[in-house]
C-alpha cells in the first residue's frame, strides 16, 4: 500500500480498497484530538472521523464509546458537477505522512487541476487542527467550490452528538462558523470555532445550515494556472477548558506545532545501524506513540489510540504494559498523566469491585472516563446467526488490577520518586489488595490461595483456574511495591492505615499458588491446560464455518491461544526465571500461538531476544512494528469491527529494541544494559530523559 522515503510514509496509488487502513496509518493526532488520514472532500462513508479523547456518549441500548466531532476541513471541487476525487479519477495522487513534522502532505492530479494540501493536528496547542489547501486550475472555466463543517459523523453505535447552535458568517474572503454540540448522555456541551480564509471573494457565496451541513458553496471563475485558497484553522473547547482565545493565527499555529513537533520526535528517535526498513518501523513506532501522549490532560491512551471508536475508545493494559515504558524513558510528563488517570479511576473501580461482590478495587478491562467499566458482558456476535455471545472478560479479566500496579512500579524502578508513589500509588495498593483477597480461595489442605474462575491474556480459553500470568504478576507487583511502601518507621505508608498492616499482605503473598514449572520446564498456562488438544493455529482455522467467527468457541478445547501468555509473564519479568525454563516455555507455547492480538509478537519478540533466538525476534520485531504499516492486522472479530491504530503494537516495538536487543533494565532509577542484538542491526542509539538530573543521556 505505502512506500517509504526518508521521513515520510508515502502513498502513490489509490484504491478504495484501502479506505480504512490508509485513514488508519497516515493519522494525525495530539493526544487529545486525532484526525484520519483522510481525504478533504471524503465524508463519513470513507471512515472520516476527529476524534476526541476522553469523551464518550451512550445512543439507546448501544455501547457506549468515544465521540467523534463534526468535520470542519470538508471542502470539495466540482468541475463540470464532478467531484474532484481520486475515487472517480485522477492522474496522480499521493499521500504523504512527515513523522519528523507530523504533517499529512497531498497532491492529486487531475484533467482539470491540481489539489495540494497540508494537514497538521497541533501538538503544542491541543485544542488546534488546521489545513493549507490550494487548488491549481488547469483550464479556464467555472468550479464550484464548498467548504465547511460537515456534520454528517461516522459512527460505530452513534449518533451521540446534538447541534445546540451553529452559525456562519462571512466577511469578503473569511467563513467563520461557530458551532456547539451536545453530546446526548451526559450533555457534555463541545464548542468548535472555525476560521476559512479564502484567496477568493466569498462574501456574495451562498451559505448553507441545515441538518447535514454548515458553510459555503461559490462558483470560481478560474483562469488557467489561477491558485483558489483555503486556509483552515480550527479549535475545540471542552467545558473543562478556557474560552476561545481572542486572537488566533494559523500560520504562527503550524510553525510552533512543527518546531515541537520535530524537537520531541529528535529528542525521542531511536537510531539504529540497520536496514531502511527497519529505521522506518521503528521511527513510525516512535511518531505512533509520540501523537497519542498528552503532557497537560489526565486522559490516557485508548487502544486503538485516536483512530476511531473501535473498543468504545476505552483504555486497557496495553498503556500500562506495552506503551508507559516508552514514555518512562523520554517523557515523564506523559508518564505521570496515564498513571494519574487510574488514579483518577480508582472510584469507578472500587464500584465495579462492589457490583461483582468483591471487596476493594477491581480496575475496568475496558475503562473510560473516571473508571468506567464499558466492557459488555456480551463482547462479540456469532458470525453466521448474528446473535451475541457472553464473554467474562469484564468479570474475569482480573489482572488488569495488578497491570495497573505494575505502571506504576515501573516509574518507581526508572525515577525513583517516592512521593509521586506514596501520593498516587498508595491507596490504589491497599485496595487492589483488597479485592485480589477477596477474590481469592483459600485451600484449606494446602494452605494456598488460588485465583479460579479467570481469565489471562490468552482470551479464547475463559474461566480458568490459575492462570500462570495473573497468579505471578500479582504476586510480583504487590510483593514489589509492598517492600517500597513498608519502611518500618514512622514514616511509613502504612503509618496512618487503620485496616490493613505488612504482616497480613506478606502473610497473603506467601500463601498465594504459583504454578511451578514441570519436568521438562514448562509452566502451565492454567490448570487443565496440558490436557487440551494439541492442535495448531492452521489446524484449528480450517475448522472454522464463517470468515469472521470468534475463535474462542473452538480454541477453548484445545492448546490454540490467542496471543503470548506465559511467555509474556517470563518476558515482563525474567529476571525471576532462569534461562533454561524461558527457552522451554517459548519453544513449547510458539506453535500454539494464533497471535491474533496486535501485544502478542513484541512480547515473542521481546523473549527471544533474551534467551538468544535473535532470528526469531527480528522476525516478530518487525511484525510488531510494522502492523500498522503493513495492515496486515485483523479487521473483524466475531462479527465486530476491530480496525484501526495499533499503539501497544507501536509500544511493543519499542520495548523489544532497548529493554531487548540493549538489554535495558531500570532498577531504583538507575539503568543497566547488554548487548542482544540481532543480526540485522549493528548498532542501537537512544536517549533517556533522567528524572533526578532531568538531562539527556545518549546510550550507544
Amino acid at each position: 500500500m505505502s512506500k517509504i522515503w526518508g521521513d515520510r510514509l508515502t502513498l502513490k496509488s489509490f484504491s478504495t480498497d484501502d479506505t480504512y487502513q490508509v485513514g488508519t496509518s497516515f493519522l494525525l493526532a495530539n493526544g487529545h484530538l486525532g484526525y484520519r488520514g483522510t481525504l478533504s472532500e471524503d465524508k463519513k462513508d470513507q471512515m472520516v472521523a476527529l476524534n476526541l479523547c476522553g469523551v464518550y456518549d451512550q445512543y439507546e441500548n448501544k455501547w457506549r464509546e468515544s465521540i467523534n466531532l463534526y468535520n470542519p476541513l470538508y471542502i470539495e471541487i466540482r468541475y463540470h458537477d464532478q467531484v474532484l476525487t481520486p475515487r472517480n479519477a485522477s492522474l496522480k495522487h499521493e499521500l504523504a505522512l512527515s513523522l519528523l513534522k507530523a504533517e499529512l502532505n497531498r497532491h492529486t492530479d487531475f484533467d482539470a487541476g491540481t489539489i495540494i494540501s497540508r494537514r497538521f493536528v497541533s501538538i503544542s496547542d491541543d485544542q488546534v487542527l488546521g489545513e493549507f489547501f490550494s487548488f491549481r486550475a488547469k483550464k479556464t472555466d467555472q468550479y464550484e467550490v464548498t467548504f465547511g463543517v460537515d456534520k454528517e459523523v461516522y459512527e460505530i453505535n452513534g449518533p451521540h452528538l446534538e447541534t445546540v447552535s451553529c452559525a456562519a458568517k462571512t466577511d469578503h474572503h473569511l467563513l467563520i462558523i461557530e458551532s456547539i454540540m451536545k453530546t446526548k448522555e451526559c450533555k457534555q456541551i463541545i464548542k468548535m470555532r472555525t476560521i476559512y480564509t479564502c484567496s477568493h471573494e466569498i462574501s456574495s457565496a451562498d451559505v448553507i445550515n441545515n441538518d447535514v451541513f454548515i458553510g459555503v458553496k461559490t462558483l470560481f471563475e478560474l483562469k488557467q494556472n489561477e491558485v483558489m485558497k483555503v486556509d483552515i484553522m480550527s479549535r475545540i473547547i471542552i467545558s473543562s477548558d478556557n474560552d476561545f482565545p481572542s486572537k488566533e493565527n494559523l500560520n504562527e499555529s503550524y510553525k510552533q506545532h512543527i518546531r515541537e513537533f520535530e524537537a520531541l520526535f529528535k529528542r525521542s528517535r531511536i537510531l539504529l545501524d540497520g536496514t531502511k526498513e527497519a529505521q522506518f518501523a521503528i521511527d513510525f513506532c516512535v511518531y505512533s506513540l509520540l501523537i497519542l501522549g498528552s503532557k497537560t490532560r489526565t486522559t490516557s491512551i485508548p487502544a486503538r489510540g485516536l483512530s476511531g471508536q473501535v473498543y468504545k475508545g476505552a483504555v486497557f493494559w496495553d498503556t500500562e504494559i506495552f506503551m508507559l515504558p516508552f514514555f518512562l524513558l523520554n517523557n515523564l510528563d506523559i508518564a505521570r498523566n496515564l498513571l494519574i488517570y487510574r488514579y483518577d479511576g480508582l472510584e469507578g473501580a472500587l464500584k465495579k469491585s462492589k457490583r461483582f461482590g468483591y471487596d476493594g478495587a477491581f480496575y475496568a478491562w475496558e475503562s473510560q472516563e473516571n473508571g468506567f467499566e464499558a466492557c459488555s458482558l456480551y463482547n462479540v456476535t456469532d458470525a453466521k446467526t448474528g446473535q451475541p455471545i457472553r464473554t467474562y472478560f469484564a468479570d474475569k479479566q482480573i489482572h488488569i488490577s495488578a497491570d495497573v500496579l505494575y505502571g506504576f512500579l515501573s516509574y518507581y524502578q526508572a525515577t525513583k520518586d517516592l512521593d509521586f508513589l506514596k501520593r498516587y500509588c498508595f491507596r490504589i495498593f491497599i485496595e487492589v489488595y483488597k479485592f485480589y483477597r477477596s477474590y481469592s480461595t483459600f485451600d484449606v489442605i494446602t494452605g494456598q490461595y488460588h485465583f479460579n474462575d479467570v481469565i489471562g491474556p490468552d482470551e479464547y480459553h475463559e474461566r480458568v483456574n490459575d492462570n500462570a500470568f495473573t497468579n505471578y504478576l500479582i504476586y510480583f507487583t504487590l510483593r514489589e511495591l509492598l517492600g517500597i511502601f513498608d519502611t518500618g518507621d514512622n514514616n511509613s505508608c502504612f503509618a496512618a492505615e487503620k485496616e490493613i498492616t505488612p504482616v497480613m499482605i506478606r502473610s497473603f503473598l506467601e500463601s498465594i499458588y504459583l504454578p511451578k514449572p514441570n519436568q521438562d520446564g514448562i509452566i502451565e498456562q492454567f490448570a487443565g491446560y496440558f490436557l487440551l488438544e494439541a492442535v495448531t493455529p492452521e489446524v484449528l482455522k480450517t475448522r472454522m464455518e464463517t470468515q469472521n467467527e470468534y475463535w474462542g468457541k473452538k480454541a477453548s478445547l484445545t492448546k490454540v491461544i490467542k496471543q503470548a501468555d506465559v511467555v509474556t509473564l517470563l518476558a515482563l519479568f525474567k529476571d525471576q526465571f532462569s534461562s533454561k525454563i524461558k527457552q522451554a516455555n517459548y519453544e513449547y507455547y510458539l506453535p500454539y500461538t494464533e497471535h491474533g492480538s496486535s501485544l502478542s509478537s513484541s512480547m515473542y519478540a521481546l523473549l527471544a531476544a533474551d534467551i538468544g533466538k535473535s532470528d526469531d525476534s527480528y522476525r516478530l520485531w518487525l511484525k510488531s512494528a510494522q502492523i500498522d504499516l503493513r495492515g496486515t492486522s485483523k479487521m473483524f472479530a466475531g462479527g465486530i469491527f476491530i480496525g484501526g491504530s495499533h499503539p501497544a503494537a507501536a509500544g511493543g516495538g519499542i520495548l523489544t529494541l532497548l529493554h531487548g536487543y540493549s538489554g535495558l533494565v531500570a532498577k531504583d532509577g538507575k539503568y543497566s544494559f547488554s548487548n542482544n542484538l540481532p543480526q540485522e542491526i549493528k548498532k542501537l542509539s537512544f536517549r533517556i530523559k533522567t528524572a533526578k538530573k532531568n538531562r539527556l543521556i545518549k546510550i550507544s
